[in-house]
């Protein structure tokens, strides 16, 4: 019966909270995309250390196909307009860590990609450049759309994260121009 109590209670404190969100609420939509980038970026870095590797059935083609099959699927979401007050506060930090998460994968990726630059020849740095890109424009605009207006508790560490992505960025866009 406890149980049962609890099960109720929490039920009602998620619909209560549903129900009290904006309806511009995109926070599930930015979920998966960032979930999605995550593991895209994951199986990148495995398929770049197999090749680093000389591991059999993988070549560069496989890596560039990987990484821009998960850039490629920008979310329109982040262009549409955002939330006007700030998200409740379980969910900003949801959200929060999750972008952390990615961001702490997507400078591992970023390293892996600039230490391996000898892997690829000038057309696949192209369509790296090309998918970083995309990358560093979504990521701009989760920041300028969504984190500086819905996600007040932890705009600093977003914008700290973001940072760091741009300074990565530059780091591998800089060595796939360069050779």
């Amino acid at each position: 019966m406890q149980l049962k109590n609890v099960l109720l209670t929490a039920t009602l404190a998620l619909s209560a909270s549903a129900a009290g969100n904006n309806t511009t609420d995109i926070a599930p939509v930015i979920q998966n995309r960032l979930a999605a980038l995550e593991l895209g970026y994951l199986h990148t870095n495995i398929q770049l250390e197999q090749l680093r590797d000389g591991a059999e059935g993988v070549d560069a083609d496989d890596v560039i196909a990987t990484y821009l099959n998960t850039v490629k699927n920008e979310d329109s979401a982040l262009d549409k307009p955002q939330p006007s007050k700030a998200l409740q506060e379980s969910t900003q930090l949801t959200l929060c860590q999750a972008f952390h998460s990615l961001t702490v994968t997507g400078l591992t990726l970023d390293n892996a990609l600039y230490n391996n630059v000898n892997q690829f020849n000038s057309t696949q740095r192209g369509q790296i450049l090309r998918g970083l890109g995309k990358v560093s424009d979504e990521t701009s605009r989760f920041y300028s759309n969504v984190a500086s207006k819905a996600l007040p508790y932890c705009v600093k560490t977003v914008q700290t994260d973001d940072m760091a992505l741009t300074e990565s960025f530059k780091m591998v866009k800089g060595a796939y121009a360069s050779n």
